[in-house]
């Protein structure tokens, strides 16, 4: 199943099912793809918008790279699932021998590599989202300022989630030193997501 091509009805209702898979690294996935969208919507309502002719060119650079962040989160959404299902067919593998259970192992382990591996690069692609937002907030229109601050709401939602999701797979990862660096990376991602959206916001008429 190409969770990219059900109608938004389909997928909530598939997310709401109880198969594990998609579950909240897509969630967190859609939720970048959905804050790139308004950040290509609220450049493209500023594009050829009187009083804003100084930063045309800007606001061409932001719609185009913002599409390409939304395609890119979009297959994320496929991805994040597939590595959950990639680590339950490892967990099928059989278990009789001892060169079975090696075998098995070292698959789950990819496996679960792979699964911190994913949400990680949509929560690290995410945080270009801020940079986005921050611009569109001092920059494009002001009546779609709120889109831009939601923008930036929803990536830190989006990198929040992905952290999360990363973390539950890395509890099982029984290598130590891959552990400690992605927990790292994990831990400074959060905290500038966190610190980015709250300086946005107090940029928003709104906040």
């Amino acid at each position: 199943m190409l969770l990219d091509k059900l109608s938004l009805t389909e997928f909530c209702d598939e997310l709401a099912s109880k198969s594990p898979a998609p579950g909240g690294g897509s969630v967190a996935a859609l939720s970048a793809a959905l804050a790139a969208s308004l950040g290509s919507m609220v450049a493209e309502l500023t594009i050829q918008k009187k009083g804003y002719e100084g930063v045309q060119d800007q606001m061409l650079s932001i719609a185009k790279q913002s599409k390409l962040l939304q395609e890119r989160f979009i297959r994320a959404i496929d991805e994040d699932a597939q590595s959950f299902n990639d680590f339950l067919a490892a967990s099928r593998l059989p278990k009789i021998s001892n060169e079975d259970k090696q075998i098995r192992f070292k698959r789950m382990q990819e496996a679960l590599q792979h699964a911190c591996e994913v949400p990680y690069g949509v929560a690290q692609d995410a945080m270009t989202l801020f940079a986005i937002a921050n611009e569109l907030i001092n920059k494009a229109n002001r009546n779609a300022s709120s889109d831009a601050a939601v923008c930036a709401i929803e990536a830190r939602a989006a990198v929040l989630a992905a952290v999360l999701n990363a973390r539950i797979n890395l509890a099982s990862v029984k290598d130590p030193l891959y552990v400690q660096e992605m927990e790292k990376k994990l831990n400074y991602l959060e905290a500038q997501a966190n610190v980015l959206e709250s300086e946005i916001l107090k940029k928003s008429s709104l906040s």
